[in-house]
């Protein structure tokens, strides 16, 4: 087998892990979490094979990746609760694996774009069945024998909290945003991204999470901030066209906060006088 098959196939085995944890809660559970562990290790293994000539990460980023890992390895080695350091061990190895894959070896855009494009279908995967969670107003979980806490109308998707998936989305959202925004990819790819960060953000509005809301807000805004300055550094006329832009949205979208406020104030005040 050649070099580029091997590391096609390592590739491969690494999105097949990272999707089995997806559909298995997240990995939340150590037995859920042993197969994409296990595919994650054999993926770093056949990568290292292949493409050990090929590193392109600076060793002090190895280095303190490693420290910390070995932080947590050395207090789980120490727990005097076995089960639960176990679960940390293996999650933290595997963490570790996914990190040195990915910045050290999936450096080149077809590779990212693929990863990115992978997570996405995911949380579309997710935002699929937490909108039937949302409809039903239910525990509806696709896989027999998984089963969540009553959380009633709360979105989770394959995860068993609300809190978790409105993590993952939030997170999908802005990467998805950045290639849309930033990225060089062709027009087709770009459009279909974009509105996969629109299905994600509405997913995460099903979630109910009030975390998530104020982190994919805070987000966004610094994604703004970061966009105006990188077109400022290079000179592009549009800085003060985007400026007005942002400056306007977060004007309407605080006009709407305040309307709504107020709406909520004076529905509590004909609530209380009809008392």
């Amino acid at each position: 087998m050649s070099r580029t098959s091997c590391a096609t196939l390592s590739l491969s085995l690494f999105i097949l892990a990272l999707l089995c944890a997806q559909a298995l809660i997240g990995g939340a559970r150590q037995v859920f979490g042993l197969p994409a562990y296990i595919g994650l290790a054999i993926s770093g293994l056949a990568l290292v094979a292949v493409r050990r000539d090929q590193v392109s990460l600076r060793t002090s980023c190895i280095v303190l990746a490693c420290g910390l890992a070995g932080w947590v390895v050395a207090r789980a080695s120490f727990s005097p609760v076995a089960y639960l350091a176990r679960t940390d061990l293996f999650m933290v190895m595997a963490a570790l694996i996914a990190y040195l894959a990915t910045a050290a070896f999936y450096t080149d855009q077809k590779s990212r774009l693929i990863l990115v494009g992978a997570l996405i279908v995911a949380a579309l995967a997710h935002s699929l069945v937490g909108s039937v969670q949302f409809k039903e107003d239910n525990d509806f979980m696709p896989i027999p024998g998984l089963m969540r806490p009553s959380y009633g109308w709360r979105a989770s998707g394959f995860y068993i909290c609300p809190n978790h998936l409105a993590g993952l989305l939030e997170m999908m959202s802005l990467m998805g945003l950045s290639i849309v925004c930033w990225g060089k990819s062709r027009v087709w790819v770009r459009v279909v991204l974009a509105y996969g960060v629109l299905m994600c953000l509405a997913a995460l509005a099903l979630t109910g999470s009030r975390g998530g809301y104020l982190s994919v807000l805070f987000g966004i805004g610094v994604f703004a901030v970061i966009s105006l300055w990188i077109v400022h550094r290079l000179g592009s006329g549009r800085f003060w066209t985007m400026s007005a832009a942002l400056l306007f949205g977060g004007a309407l979208a605080c006009r709407r906060r305040a309307l709504r406020d107020a709406a909520q104030r004076d529905a509590r005040a004909s609530s209380h006088a009809g008392l």
